[in-house]
């Protein structure tokens, strides 16, 4: 969204902050740091990552959840639990769940519509980040939607507005291209 564009339409368009937007053309790891690269590898190595439906439901707002309380986020983020079911059953969303030794650790869901793919949803607890199971849960689903003929994939910004956020520097290890949210 361009605001100047807009300029005389609306009054009410501000910038709110960065988001990371990853080129699905361009090869896979061709912008990771060798950290990203390292954390994938370690977590290839002891994490599985299979496809999640519905019918686990339970099992993506359980995983949600946990990390949500370990980030101490606010009840504008717990949504009720019909949610979880209607969201999975969607024919434009896709979940993954990576597991450890068979254990689930943490859950991802992604929504597409046309070229694009956007991060909606994940969480795990101390495992997921033990384990970095959410490297490899944004590069299976990366990989996914490139081969499914999407062009982008928005990750979304930081929990904050600070340049500086946590979220926002995990979610730049995969893409350098930010794009301004408004």
């Amino acid at each position: 969204l361009n605001p100047l564009a807009l300029r005389g339409w609306f009054d009410q368009i501000r910038f709110d902050r960065l988001t990371v937007l990853v080129d699905l053309a361009m090869p896979r790891r061709a912008a990771y740091s060798k950290g990203t690269r390292y954390s994938l590898n370690k977590a290839a190595r002891l994490l599985e990552v299979r496809p999640i439906g519905q019918q686990e439901a339970d099992l993506f707002q359980s995983l949600y959840e946990r990390g949500l309380r370990r980030n101490r986020a606010s009840d504008a983020y717990y949504f009720a639990p019909d949610y979880y079911a209607r969201l999975l059953a969607a024919p434009w969303a896709q979940a993954w769940v990576a597991e450890c030794d068979g254990e689930p650790v943490a859950t991802a869901c992604f929504l597409s519509g046309g070229h694009f793919a956007h991060y909606h949803l994940s969480g795990g607890g101390d495992e997921a980040r033990k384990t970095f199971a959410h490297y490899l849960l944004v590069e299976r689903a990366i990989a996914h939607y490139a081969e499914a003929g999407c062009l982008w994939m928005h990750l979304g910004g930081g929990r904050t507005t600070d340049p500086h956020d946590e979220l926002l520097r995990f979610k730049t290890r995969f893409s350098r291209q930010q794009v301004p949210y408004y």
